[in-house]
């Protein structure tokens, strides 16, 4: 082999070699997180509870994840929002037997956590070359203020996803899932939207 060739072939192996590593996710390099990948409703199994034990955390015994992570990767447990309380401060967490529930209290000046399970909304997924192609969008407002949004579910979420309190009032919330390809479907009881008092 030409020593031309070979310092065109070398580069690409090295830069095979390399491995990225996300710092934000909270794992070493060569963790198993490394090896996370966004799960389809088909392929997700597991319980953030199961046989008395509690995963919140971790990794559950199936294939799903009970842990602040989960949200980016798109590998949730269904219930990682009602088994396990994953923030600090007040939170509203929006459940699959459509309940809302509120911990903690929201003033003003507080960040809240909303905790969504992505099975309230399932009309719009899909996925591309293994990587989620959705997303489920809060559309909130504070004392009917400016509409302001934040990622719950799917692409782009975050492992906490918060608003910031800064009015006393309604707080008025809904939600919108979309994906790449034009779908649209929302949770906004029932047009009436879902509204909290603000102290």
């Amino acid at each position: 082999m030409s020593s031309r060739a070979l310092s065109l072939i070398l580069p690409l192996f090295l830069l095979g070699a390399c491995a990225s590593h996300d710092p934000d996710d909270g794992s070493a390099p060569g963790s198993a997180n490394q090896d996370r990948v966004p799960l389809g409703k088909a392929d997700s199994s597991g319980s953030c509870e199961a046989d008395g034990q509690s995963y919140c955390g971790g990794k559950s015994k199936g294939s799903c994840w009970c842990d602040t992570g989960c949200a980016k990767y798109g590998d949730c447990c269904a219930d990682v929002a009602s088994a396990c309380d994953l923030s600090s401060g007040p939170s509203i967490s929006f459940a699959s037997d459509w309940s809302e529930t509120v911990n903690g209290e929201l003033t003003k000046g507080a960040e809240v956590t909303l905790a969504y399970d992505p099975e309230r909304l399932t009309k719009c997924r899909g996925s591309q070359g293994g990587y989620q192609q959705w997303a489920i969008t809060a559309q909130y407002r504070v004392d009917g203020g400016p509409v302001q949004s934040v990622v719950v579910a799917g692409n782009g979420a975050t492992a906490e996803p918060r608003i910031a309190l800064d009015h006393r009032g309604d707080l008025e919330i809904w939600f919108q899932n979309t994906n790449r390809w034009g779908c649209v479907a929302y949770d906004s009881n029932l047009g009436q939207n879902y509204h909290f008092d603000v102290n």
